[in-house]
């Protein structure tokens, strides 16, 4: 508004005004965070049409990257590429035939439930790769035993509750970490754990079926060859 009325902003924000484009302000929008100046610079890099990016290059005086980037945007367009129209590096985006899965099998005896959890989820995820694409599934197959063998720091063993519901009336149930990890399935601590560091969507459920815990030292998956997998180290 204040651009189609002709009022200009203080000389210290602006440069000197074209006098073939009087409606547009040549500002240090990276100093001065003007919107206008924003719109106009992010307006010659989406726009397709060589017309319209040779008119606000000559007006914008777009001869070097922008001016005094700061950090806080961490935006930076090179001259050759602005120049001479040179195709900028695409994020790259896996695909399904990206994708080779390996089989890990992890000890988890001894071993502190929260980081051994954090560990697990990272490479179900498979963010520990080069590919990761957040809204593909890029992770290995991971096989835990020794579930119930899992350390629990300071006085989480009594203190921590986990809850469940029989969805009738008064029945919630209750057990501490101590009374699961000696119960009959200890492997829900590890699976508890794991599965709320995996994303709450039909993806995150995807990723949770490639953990498979054990609480013993047997597992049924030695015809993957899963390699040895000891995190720290």
């Amino acid at each position: 508004v204040a651009m189609a009325r002709g009022k200009h902003p203080t000389p210290s924000r602006t440069r000197q005004l074209s006098p073939s484009a009087p409606m547009i302000l040549h500002l240090k929008m990276w100093e001065s965070r003007s919107p206008p100046g924003i719109f106009f610079y992010l307006l010659f890099f989406a726009s397709k049409s060589r017309s319209v990016r040779d008119f606000l290059r000559r007006h914008l005086h777009l001869k070097t990257s922008f001016v005094q980037a700061r950090n806080s945007y961490k935006i930076v367009a090179l001259r050759a590429g602005v120049e001479n129209g040179a195709n900028a590096v695409k994020t790259f985006t896996a695909t399904p035939k990206d994708i080779k899965r390996e089989w890990f099998v992890v000890d988890a005896e001894n071993e502190v439930l929260g980081r051994l959890a954090s560990e697990v989820a990272l490479r179900l995820r498979g963010k520990h790769k080069p590919i990761f694409t957040p809204h593909m599934d890029t992770g290995d197959f991971i096989v835990i035993i020794n579930a119930d063998k899992i350390r629990l720091t300071a006085n989480k063993m009594d203190n921590k509750i986990y809850y469940r519901h029989s969805r009738y009336p008064g029945g919630l149930k209750s057990k501490t970490a101590r009374q699961e990890l000696t119960g009959a399935t200890p492997e829900r601590v590890l699976e508890s754990a794991i599965r709320g560091m995996l994303p709450k969507n039909k993806l995150g459920r995807e990723m949770y079926r490639k953990l498979k815990v054990y609480k013993g030292t047997e597992h049924p998956h030695g015809g993957q060859n899963p390699v040895a997998l000891k995190f720290g180290q």
